[in-house]
Protein backbone atom coordinates (compact mmCIF):
# COMPACT_ATOMS: atom_id res chain seq x y z
CA UNK A 1 0.00 0.00 0.00
CA UNK A 2 1.59 3.37 -0.99
CA UNK A 3 2.41 5.48 2.08
CA UNK A 4 0.83 9.40 2.09
CA UNK A 5 4.05 10.98 0.56
CA UNK A 6 3.44 8.64 -2.61
CA UNK A 7 -0.19 9.71 -2.99
CA UNK A 8 0.84 13.24 -2.54
CA UNK A 9 3.49 13.32 -5.41
CA UNK A 10 1.19 11.42 -7.33
CA UNK A 11 -1.38 13.96 -7.16
CA UNK A 12 0.96 16.79 -7.55
CA UNK A 13 1.29 15.41 -11.08
CA UNK A 14 -0.93 17.58 -13.96
CA UNK A 15 -3.28 15.72 -16.01
CA UNK A 16 -4.38 17.71 -19.27
CA UNK A 17 -7.49 16.37 -19.76
CA UNK A 18 -8.37 18.79 -22.83
CA UNK A 19 -9.63 17.04 -26.37
CA UNK A 20 -7.82 20.21 -28.47
CA UNK A 21 -4.50 18.55 -29.30
CA UNK A 22 -5.05 15.31 -30.36
CA UNK A 23 -7.54 16.83 -32.76
CA UNK A 24 -4.84 18.88 -34.03
CA UNK A 25 -2.07 16.40 -34.48
CA UNK A 26 -4.02 14.59 -36.69
CA UNK A 27 -5.30 17.81 -38.93
CA UNK A 28 -1.45 18.16 -39.31
CA UNK A 29 -1.11 14.74 -40.67
CA UNK A 30 -3.83 15.04 -43.13
CA UNK A 31 -2.47 18.79 -44.58
CA UNK A 32 1.24 17.17 -44.77
CA UNK A 33 -0.41 14.39 -46.94
CA UNK A 34 -2.52 16.61 -48.67
CA UNK A 35 0.08 18.91 -49.74
CA UNK A 36 2.98 15.77 -51.09
CA UNK A 37 -0.23 14.56 -53.16
CA UNK A 38 -0.73 18.31 -54.74
CA UNK A 39 2.98 18.14 -55.13
CA UNK A 40 3.01 14.82 -56.73
CA UNK A 41 0.04 15.34 -59.03
CA UNK A 42 1.87 18.87 -59.87
CA UNK A 43 5.40 17.18 -61.06
CA UNK A 44 3.21 14.70 -63.27
CA UNK A 45 1.34 17.26 -64.98
CA UNK A 46 4.59 19.08 -65.39
CA UNK A 47 6.34 16.09 -66.72
CA UNK A 48 3.19 15.00 -69.04
CA UNK A 49 3.15 18.84 -70.55
CA UNK A 50 6.90 18.50 -71.47
CA UNK A 51 7.48 15.20 -72.86
CA UNK A 52 3.63 14.61 -74.54
CA UNK A 53 1.74 17.74 -74.62
CA UNK A 54 1.14 20.10 -77.67
CA UNK A 55 1.75 23.18 -78.81
CA UNK A 56 -1.33 25.32 -79.98
CA UNK A 57 0.17 24.48 -84.22
CA UNK A 58 -0.89 20.90 -82.75
CA UNK A 59 3.39 20.23 -83.21
CA UNK A 60 5.09 18.20 -79.87
CA UNK A 61 6.37 20.15 -77.13
CA UNK A 62 9.17 17.91 -77.27
CA UNK A 63 9.97 14.83 -79.34
CA UNK A 64 9.44 11.36 -77.80
CA UNK A 65 12.42 9.98 -76.33
CA UNK A 66 11.88 7.27 -78.81
CA UNK A 67 13.33 9.18 -81.42
CA UNK A 68 16.47 9.44 -79.46
CA UNK A 69 16.87 5.83 -79.65
CA UNK A 70 19.35 4.82 -82.39
CA UNK A 71 18.24 2.64 -84.87
CA UNK A 72 19.52 0.26 -87.28
CA UNK A 73 20.45 1.61 -90.48
CA UNK A 74 19.75 -0.76 -92.94
CA UNK A 75 22.84 -2.01 -94.78
CA UNK A 76 23.74 0.26 -98.13
CA UNK A 77 24.14 -2.30 -101.32
CA UNK A 78 26.27 -1.10 -104.12
CA UNK A 79 24.41 -0.50 -107.45
CA UNK A 80 26.11 -1.31 -110.47
CA UNK A 81 25.10 -0.76 -114.23
CA UNK A 82 24.68 -4.32 -115.44
CA UNK A 83 26.36 -5.55 -118.82
CA UNK A 84 23.32 -6.09 -120.67
CA UNK A 85 21.08 -2.65 -120.22
CA UNK A 86 22.99 -0.34 -118.29
CA UNK A 87 20.21 -0.80 -115.57
CA UNK A 88 21.49 -0.07 -112.06
CA UNK A 89 21.75 -3.25 -110.28
CA UNK A 90 23.00 -5.04 -107.09
CA UNK A 91 26.66 -5.47 -107.78
CA UNK A 92 26.92 -8.82 -106.85
CA UNK A 93 24.66 -9.30 -110.30
CA UNK A 94 25.38 -6.76 -112.40
CA UNK A 95 28.20 -9.28 -114.57
CA UNK A 96 26.17 -12.48 -113.96
CA UNK A 97 26.59 -14.08 -117.83
CA UNK A 98 24.27 -13.59 -120.22
CA UNK A 99 21.38 -16.03 -120.58
CA UNK A 100 19.88 -16.72 -123.82
CA UNK A 101 16.28 -18.85 -124.19
CA UNK A 102 14.18 -19.36 -127.61
CA UNK A 103 10.54 -18.48 -126.22
CA UNK A 104 7.50 -19.02 -128.51
CA UNK A 105 4.61 -16.88 -129.79
CA UNK A 106 2.41 -19.62 -130.89
CA UNK A 107 -0.97 -19.04 -129.45
CA UNK A 108 -1.42 -21.63 -127.67
CA UNK A 109 1.66 -20.36 -125.49
CA UNK A 110 0.38 -17.41 -124.38
CA UNK A 111 0.66 -15.73 -121.98
CA UNK A 112 4.35 -16.53 -121.34
CA UNK A 113 5.92 -16.85 -118.40
CA UNK A 114 9.47 -15.08 -117.25
CA UNK A 115 9.38 -12.24 -120.39
CA UNK A 116 8.86 -9.28 -117.86
CA UNK A 117 12.36 -10.68 -115.93
CA UNK A 118 14.56 -10.18 -119.75
CA UNK A 119 16.65 -7.51 -119.93
CA UNK A 120 16.78 -7.38 -123.64
CA UNK A 121 14.36 -9.47 -125.86
CA UNK A 122 14.47 -9.80 -129.53
CA UNK A 123 11.23 -10.48 -131.81
CA UNK A 124 11.56 -11.83 -135.05
CA UNK A 125 9.50 -13.86 -137.85
CA UNK A 126 10.56 -17.62 -138.04
CA UNK A 127 8.05 -20.14 -140.34
CA UNK A 128 4.53 -19.65 -141.23
CA UNK A 129 3.84 -15.83 -139.85
CA UNK A 130 4.59 -17.61 -136.35
CA UNK A 131 6.75 -15.03 -134.30
CA UNK A 132 9.45 -16.19 -131.34
CA UNK A 133 11.70 -14.05 -128.95
CA UNK A 134 15.18 -14.64 -127.64
CA UNK A 135 14.95 -13.17 -124.37
CA UNK A 136 18.53 -12.24 -122.66
CA UNK A 137 18.35 -12.78 -118.94
CA UNK A 138 21.03 -11.74 -116.90
CA UNK A 139 20.33 -9.33 -113.29
CA UNK A 140 17.20 -10.75 -113.01
CA UNK A 141 15.74 -14.22 -112.02
CA UNK A 142 12.73 -15.58 -113.40
CA UNK A 143 11.09 -18.54 -111.39
CA UNK A 144 9.43 -19.64 -114.70
CA UNK A 145 10.17 -18.89 -118.18
CA UNK A 146 8.95 -20.39 -121.37
CA UNK A 147 7.37 -22.31 -123.25
CA UNK A 148 10.99 -22.58 -124.68
CA UNK A 149 10.88 -23.89 -128.40
CA UNK A 150 13.48 -24.82 -131.11
CA UNK A 151 16.38 -22.74 -132.44
CA UNK A 152 16.74 -21.00 -135.71
CA UNK A 153 19.80 -19.78 -136.98
CA UNK A 154 18.98 -16.38 -136.56
CA UNK A 155 18.81 -16.82 -132.73
CA UNK A 156 22.01 -18.02 -132.35
CA UNK A 157 23.58 -15.27 -134.18
CA UNK A 158 22.34 -12.81 -131.67
CA UNK A 159 22.88 -15.34 -128.70
CA UNK A 160 26.40 -15.04 -130.40
CA UNK A 161 27.03 -10.89 -129.81
CA UNK A 162 26.38 -11.84 -125.76
CA UNK A 163 28.67 -15.21 -126.26
CA UNK A 164 25.58 -16.56 -124.13
CA UNK A 165 24.57 -19.78 -122.54
CA UNK A 166 22.24 -20.35 -125.63
CA UNK A 167 19.06 -22.41 -124.14
CA UNK A 168 16.73 -23.74 -126.87
CA UNK A 169 14.57 -27.20 -127.33
CA UNK A 170 16.12 -28.72 -130.30
CA UNK A 171 16.60 -26.48 -133.87
CA UNK A 172 15.82 -26.84 -137.42
CA UNK A 173 18.81 -28.69 -139.12
CA UNK A 174 20.55 -25.52 -140.22
CA UNK A 175 20.75 -24.04 -136.77
CA UNK A 176 21.88 -26.95 -135.26
CA UNK A 177 24.78 -27.27 -137.34
CA UNK A 178 25.68 -23.19 -137.17
CA UNK A 179 25.82 -23.59 -133.12
CA UNK A 180 29.17 -25.55 -132.82
CA UNK A 181 31.60 -23.13 -134.59
CA UNK A 182 29.41 -19.98 -132.79
CA UNK A 183 31.31 -18.30 -130.05
CA UNK A 184 27.87 -19.62 -127.57
CA UNK A 185 27.45 -22.31 -124.37
CA UNK A 186 25.18 -24.79 -125.91
CA UNK A 187 22.15 -25.84 -123.61
CA UNK A 188 19.81 -27.78 -125.76
CA UNK A 189 17.34 -29.09 -123.21
CA UNK A 190 15.97 -32.20 -125.23
CA UNK A 191 19.41 -33.41 -124.20
CA UNK A 192 18.72 -32.27 -120.40
CA UNK A 193 15.54 -33.08 -119.63
CA UNK A 194 16.30 -32.62 -115.48
CA UNK A 195 16.57 -29.04 -116.08
CA UNK A 196 13.14 -28.61 -117.55
CA UNK A 197 9.72 -30.15 -117.47
CA UNK A 198 6.40 -30.32 -119.17
CA UNK A 199 3.65 -28.61 -117.52
CA UNK A 200 1.04 -29.97 -119.20
CA UNK A 201 -2.48 -27.44 -120.80
CA UNK A 202 -5.91 -29.01 -121.36
CA UNK A 203 -5.88 -28.87 -125.30
CA UNK A 204 -2.13 -27.53 -125.62
CA UNK A 205 -0.09 -29.77 -127.66
CA UNK A 206 2.98 -30.55 -125.70
CA UNK A 207 5.52 -29.10 -127.74
CA UNK A 208 4.22 -25.82 -125.85
CA UNK A 209 4.20 -27.14 -122.69
CA UNK A 210 8.41 -27.35 -121.91
CA UNK A 211 9.23 -24.86 -119.20
CA UNK A 212 12.25 -23.93 -116.87
CA UNK A 213 13.51 -21.18 -114.81
CA UNK A 214 16.97 -19.07 -114.50
CA UNK A 215 18.14 -21.25 -111.64
CA UNK A 216 17.68 -24.35 -113.03
CA UNK A 217 19.62 -22.62 -116.29
CA UNK A 218 22.45 -20.91 -114.66
CA UNK A 219 22.83 -24.38 -112.78
CA UNK A 220 23.24 -26.15 -115.62
CA UNK A 221 25.89 -24.04 -117.05
CA UNK A 222 27.82 -24.42 -113.56
CA UNK A 223 27.37 -28.59 -114.25
CA UNK A 224 29.03 -27.79 -117.45
CA UNK A 225 31.71 -25.68 -116.10
CA UNK A 226 30.69 -22.63 -118.56
CA UNK A 227 32.25 -19.56 -117.17
CA UNK A 228 30.00 -17.43 -114.38
CA UNK A 229 30.56 -13.83 -115.33
CA UNK A 230 31.33 -11.56 -118.33
CA UNK A 231 32.22 -8.91 -119.77
CA UNK A 232 30.87 -7.78 -122.90
CA UNK A 233 31.34 -4.82 -125.66
CA UNK A 234 28.60 -2.38 -124.06
CA UNK A 235 26.40 0.56 -125.31
CA UNK A 236 26.37 3.72 -123.65
CA UNK A 237 23.64 4.81 -121.36
CA UNK A 238 21.87 7.65 -119.99
CA UNK A 239 19.39 8.40 -117.46
CA UNK A 240 15.27 9.22 -118.33
CA UNK A 241 14.61 13.39 -119.25
CA UNK A 242 12.37 14.85 -117.10
CA UNK A 243 9.03 14.98 -117.36
CA UNK A 244 8.59 18.36 -118.73
CA UNK A 245 11.25 16.91 -121.53
CA UNK A 246 9.02 14.12 -122.59
CA UNK A 247 6.68 13.96 -125.91
CA UNK A 248 3.43 14.90 -124.84
CA UNK A 249 1.06 14.08 -127.69
CA UNK A 250 -2.33 12.67 -126.87
CA UNK A 251 -1.91 9.18 -128.39
CA UNK A 252 1.61 7.65 -128.77
CA UNK A 253 1.63 3.99 -130.34
CA UNK A 254 3.95 2.22 -132.70
CA UNK A 255 2.24 -0.49 -134.53
CA UNK A 256 4.10 -3.70 -136.31
CA UNK A 257 2.46 -5.91 -138.45
CA UNK A 258 4.66 -8.83 -138.87
CA UNK A 259 2.00 -11.18 -140.30
CA UNK A 260 -1.45 -11.70 -139.37
CA UNK A 261 -3.78 -10.16 -136.29
CA UNK A 262 -2.46 -12.61 -134.14
CA UNK A 263 1.16 -11.28 -134.34
CA UNK A 264 0.28 -7.78 -134.63
CA UNK A 265 2.40 -5.71 -131.86
CA UNK A 266 1.53 -2.46 -130.70
CA UNK A 267 3.69 -0.40 -128.12
CA UNK A 268 2.33 2.32 -126.59
CA UNK A 269 3.81 5.26 -124.99
CA UNK A 270 3.22 6.24 -121.10
CA UNK A 271 5.26 9.54 -120.36
CA UNK A 272 4.24 9.47 -116.59
CA UNK A 273 6.72 6.43 -115.95
CA UNK A 274 8.53 7.10 -119.62
CA UNK A 275 7.87 3.94 -120.66
CA UNK A 276 6.32 1.83 -123.56
CA UNK A 277 3.57 -0.64 -122.96
CA UNK A 278 3.14 -3.92 -125.01
CA UNK A 279 0.35 -4.97 -126.55
CA UNK A 280 -0.01 -8.64 -128.79
CA UNK A 281 -3.46 -9.20 -130.82
CA UNK A 282 -5.50 -6.24 -130.31
CA UNK A 283 -4.65 -7.24 -126.03
CA UNK A 284 -2.77 -5.93 -123.13
CA UNK A 285 0.55 -8.70 -123.73
CA UNK A 286 0.56 -9.79 -120.34
CA UNK A 287 3.39 -11.97 -118.36
CA UNK A 288 1.76 -14.74 -116.60
CA UNK A 289 4.59 -14.66 -113.95
CA UNK A 290 3.11 -11.29 -112.66
CA UNK A 291 0.06 -10.92 -114.52
CA UNK A 292 1.07 -7.54 -115.40
CA UNK A 293 1.64 -5.97 -118.96
CA UNK A 294 4.69 -5.76 -120.75
CA UNK A 295 6.54 -3.02 -120.81
CA UNK A 296 10.15 -1.26 -122.03
CA UNK A 297 12.17 1.33 -121.43
CA UNK A 298 13.30 1.17 -125.34
CA UNK A 299 12.57 -0.55 -128.79
CA UNK A 300 14.03 -0.43 -131.36
CA UNK A 301 12.61 -1.81 -134.95
CA UNK A 302 15.68 -2.96 -137.45
CA UNK A 303 14.90 -3.75 -140.48
CA UNK A 304 17.13 -7.07 -141.56
CA UNK A 305 16.80 -8.57 -145.30
CA UNK A 306 15.19 -12.39 -145.29
CA UNK A 307 15.06 -14.85 -147.45
CA UNK A 308 13.57 -18.41 -147.16
CA UNK A 309 16.34 -21.89 -147.86
CA UNK A 310 15.74 -25.35 -146.90
CA UNK A 311 17.93 -27.33 -144.52
CA UNK A 312 19.91 -30.39 -145.33
CA UNK A 313 16.63 -32.50 -144.31
CA UNK A 314 14.29 -29.90 -146.45
CA UNK A 315 12.86 -28.31 -143.58
CA UNK A 316 11.91 -24.47 -144.58
CA UNK A 317 14.09 -21.96 -142.91
CA UNK A 318 14.65 -18.08 -143.05
CA UNK A 319 17.84 -16.41 -143.11
CA UNK A 320 18.12 -12.91 -141.97
CA UNK A 321 20.99 -11.18 -143.29
CA UNK A 322 22.43 -9.57 -139.92
CA UNK A 323 26.00 -8.99 -140.58
CA UNK A 324 26.54 -5.50 -142.31
CA UNK A 325 24.22 -2.74 -141.45
CA UNK A 326 20.46 -1.40 -142.99
CA UNK A 327 17.70 1.08 -141.52
CA UNK A 328 16.50 1.39 -137.73
CA UNK A 329 13.86 3.40 -135.78
CA UNK A 330 14.83 3.62 -132.07
CA UNK A 331 11.99 4.64 -129.51
CA UNK A 332 12.27 6.57 -126.05
CA UNK A 333 11.22 8.85 -124.36
CA UNK A 334 8.03 9.18 -126.67
CA UNK A 335 10.50 10.43 -129.57
CA UNK A 336 11.93 8.08 -132.82
CA UNK A 337 15.21 8.19 -133.83
CA UNK A 338 15.55 7.37 -137.60
CA UNK A 339 18.80 5.85 -138.41
CA UNK A 340 21.29 3.00 -139.41
CA UNK A 341 22.39 -0.54 -137.89
CA UNK A 342 25.92 -1.64 -138.07
CA UNK A 343 27.43 -5.42 -137.52
CA UNK A 344 30.69 -6.51 -138.69
CA UNK A 345 30.53 -9.90 -137.77
CA UNK A 346 28.90 -12.98 -136.14
CA UNK A 347 30.24 -12.29 -132.95
CA UNK A 348 30.18 -8.41 -132.54
CA UNK A 349 27.68 -6.65 -131.15
CA UNK A 350 25.16 -5.21 -133.46
CA UNK A 351 25.59 -1.36 -133.15
CA UNK A 352 22.62 1.61 -133.72
CA UNK A 353 23.30 5.41 -135.18
CA UNK A 354 21.40 8.41 -135.66
CA UNK A 355 20.88 9.92 -138.90
CA UNK A 356 23.82 11.90 -138.31
CA UNK A 357 26.16 8.87 -137.70
CA UNK A 358 26.77 9.36 -133.95
CA UNK A 359 25.91 5.95 -131.70
CA UNK A 360 22.76 6.08 -130.28
CA UNK A 361 22.89 6.84 -126.30
CA UNK A 362 20.10 4.24 -124.52
CA UNK A 363 17.80 4.98 -121.42
CA UNK A 364 18.84 2.54 -119.15
CA UNK A 365 16.54 -0.63 -118.87
CA UNK A 366 14.74 -3.31 -120.68
CA UNK A 367 15.23 -3.33 -124.21
CA UNK A 368 13.19 -4.78 -127.20
CA UNK A 369 14.46 -5.41 -130.81
CA UNK A 370 12.12 -5.91 -133.06
CA UNK A 371 13.69 -7.40 -136.40
CA UNK A 372 11.79 -6.88 -139.59
CA UNK A 373 12.28 -8.13 -142.85
CA UNK A 374 11.88 -4.98 -145.91
CA UNK A 375 8.40 -3.89 -146.67
CA UNK A 376 6.66 -4.91 -142.86
CA UNK A 377 4.00 -2.44 -142.14
CA UNK A 378 5.65 -0.47 -139.14
CA UNK A 379 2.76 2.81 -138.57
CA UNK A 380 2.65 5.07 -135.64
CA UNK A 381 0.48 7.66 -134.06
CA UNK A 382 1.10 10.94 -133.27
CA UNK A 383 5.10 10.53 -131.71
CA UNK A 384 7.03 13.00 -132.08
CA UNK A 385 9.90 12.53 -134.50
CA UNK A 386 13.04 14.01 -134.48
CA UNK A 387 16.37 13.44 -136.69
CA UNK A 388 18.63 15.41 -134.74
CA UNK A 389 21.69 13.31 -133.44
CA UNK A 390 21.16 11.56 -129.86
CA UNK A 391 21.75 13.21 -126.67
CA UNK A 392 25.20 13.14 -124.25
CA UNK A 393 26.16 10.28 -122.16
CA UNK A 394 25.27 10.51 -118.62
Amino acid sequence: MADDSDRKENNDTPVDSSPIKPVLARRKKWVIAGIIVVVVLFGASLVRRYYFGTRSDGTPTKPSIVTFIPRKKDPVIPKEANILNGELVDKANATRYPLAVVVENHPDARPQYGLSKASIIYEAITEGGITRYLAIFGPHSADRIGPIRSARTFFVDWASEYRAYFTHAGGNMDALQLIPSSPIYNEDLLGAASYAKRIPHDGVASEHTLYSDTESLYKLAQDRKYPSSATLNQFTYKDDVTSTERATSTQKSITIKFSSESYTVTWTYDPETNMYLRSLAGKPHIDKSTNEQLKTKVFVVQTVAMRQTLTDINETSYIFSDTGSGPVAIYQDGVKVDGKWKKSSQKERTRFYDSADKEIVFNRGTMWIEVVPPGTDVSQTSITTTPTPTPTAQ
